[in-house]
């Protein structure tokens, strides 16, 4: 908590699916936003233990079986349940342990191997079907609601994607006659249940009980000021925009002060690598191998926060690219401002460019202030694409072209004056745009229903929603 301020300014603030950490793009976010709210005033509901949630909130619950229960005749099938309930941050790192678990050195019998597969084929068969919010009904557990009573939250401050969670959060409003605040973050209402047979129901099933929340929503937030214009004239509500952001003090003492390039070109990223995203990555390994043919040494670092094998595999084949250990807090200003040139690929096509469209990646703020260039591979019609062309803090490399993305990588190696010049304008615009002192107080401001004003993250982005709307 911030010294001296006082506690009562701050709400007492339920937060609703989603935590605080420091790997995923929600718990980072977050956990900046957050920063210096007293503990005791901010309380989690969420689905999964996340590294951060003790330590910033007084209270936690883990949703689980008694909120998701099976409709009949299913509920009658045994199946192992998610433990619910409150959480005692003490024993956060305790697994709980199903009925059908082994453990070290049993084998599962054949009965427990036949039931894991007929789950396992079950689950599939939902899946496919998007028949999970059919078959599962959100229920308001006694746990929960004596849990939620106990806190008595000034507000509900919630994050959802799904038919379930819109009832749940729904029902947690109706319960605690706490002020309701909604914060997009994805643009996943274009994108929920796409490819299942039930889709296009439920999907009218969304819009309609979406719609529903928001306008009873006190507070409205979106990630972006693209996502703001268009959420205004998709839903008839004003949103307030709220992204990640940053010390900048901190960054300003460690951001890049040469644009001097070293040999090899230094090309890097730093972050998660999104499921639906990994094509564009190969695009980027396959573009330094044509810089690096064509005489212009190159070699492309990525630090990811986590990565499956088989995507290593097919990034790590390559002979000019390295995968390497994700990067510690304490050592992200200089893996950043050690790069010649830092980029962000985005998919380029199906469900997963529709997505995105409207968001703006939890580390562009960080990769902004550290005064590095940074190159942007991914559709102009992105809302972080558009803003970058618009305001010149990034080159955009717009359509998905590995060799116009090796020409541009090339453009930038060889001129430092204009790598200097965008890294020196994206450090200023992340100065004015992300300053987690000004952020931070009209965040505090909007879930306490005080007026603020505040120029928003992407302000510079105002009128470019009829060119996004059209990707």
């Amino acid at each position: 908590m911030v010294a001296g301020c006082d506690e009562k300014a701050y709400p007492r603030t339920l937060v609703f699916g989603g935590g605080f950490d420091s790997y995923s793009g929600g718990g980072i976010t977050l956990s900046n936003l957050f920063r210096g709210w007293p503990r005791g005033r901010l309380a989690v509901v969420d689905y999964r233990a996340r590294s951060g949630t003790a330590s910033a909130a007084c209270a936690e619950y883990r949703l689980g079986a008694l909120e998701h229960k099976w409709v009949w005749p299913l509920s009658y099938l045994p199946s192992p349940s998610r433990e619910a309930g409150s959480v005692a941050h003490s024993a956060l790192a305790s697994v709980p342990v199903s009925d059908d678990t082994v453990s070290a050195g049993d084998a599962p019998s054949a009965r427990a191997t036949a039931s894991s597969a007929a789950r396992a084929a079950f689950h599939v068969i939902v899946d496919r079907l998007g028949a999970q919010d059919v078959l599962q009904k959100p229920t308001l557990s006694g746990s929960l609601k004596r849990w939620v009573a106990d806190f008595s939250p000034d507000v509900l401050y919630c994050h959802f994607s799904t038919l379930g969670t819109i009832r749940l959060v729904r029902a947690l409003h109706e319960c605690s006659d706490a002020k309701l605040a909604i914060h997009m973050m994805d643009d996943w209402p274009e994108t929920v249940y796409a490819g299942s047979l039930m889709g296009p129901l439920l999907r009218d099933v969304v819009d309609r009980e979406l719609r529903e929340l928001i306008s009873l929503a006190a507070v409205r937030m979106a990630i972006s000021r693209a996502m703001a214009d268009e959420y205004l004239l998709r839903y008839g509500f004003e949103f307030d925009v709220f992204h990640n952001c940053i010390d900048v003090p901190f960054w300003r003492e460690r951001r890049k002060t040469s644009w001097a390039v070293a040999s090899p070109l230094r090309v890097v990223y730093c972050g998660r690598i999104g499921w639906d995203a990994l094509a564009s990555f190969v695009d980027v390994c396959e573009a330094v191998e044509l810089m690096n043919q064509a005489g212009v040494a190159t070699q492309f670092s990525i630090y990811p926060g986590g990565i499956d094998a088989s995507s290593a595999k097919a990034l790590a084949r390559y002979a000019h690219t390295r995968i390497l250990p994700a990067v510690e807090d304490e050592q992200l200003p200089d893996v950043l401002t050690g790069a010649d040139v830092l980029i962000i690929p985005s998919n380029f096509e199906g469900r997963g460019r529709r997505f995105a469209r409207l968001s703006m990646p939890t580390k562009v703020p960080a990769y902004m202030a550290c005064a590095t260039p940074i190159v942007l591979y991914s559709p102009r019609t992105h809302a972080t694409c558009a803003w970058a062309e618009q305001a010149k803090w990034a080159l955009v490399v717009g359509d998905r072209s590995r060799e116009r993305l090796a020409l541009a990588l090339s453009d930038l190696a060889a001129s430092e004056a204009q790598r200097e010049a965008l890294g020196r304008r994206a450090s200023e615009i992340a100065d004015r745009e992300f300053d987690g002192r000004h952020v931070r107080a009209a965040f505090r401001e909007s879930l306490a229903g005080q007026p603020h004003q505040r120029r928003s993250a992407s302000g510079d982005a105002r009128g470019l929603s009829d060119d996004i709307r059209r990707g």
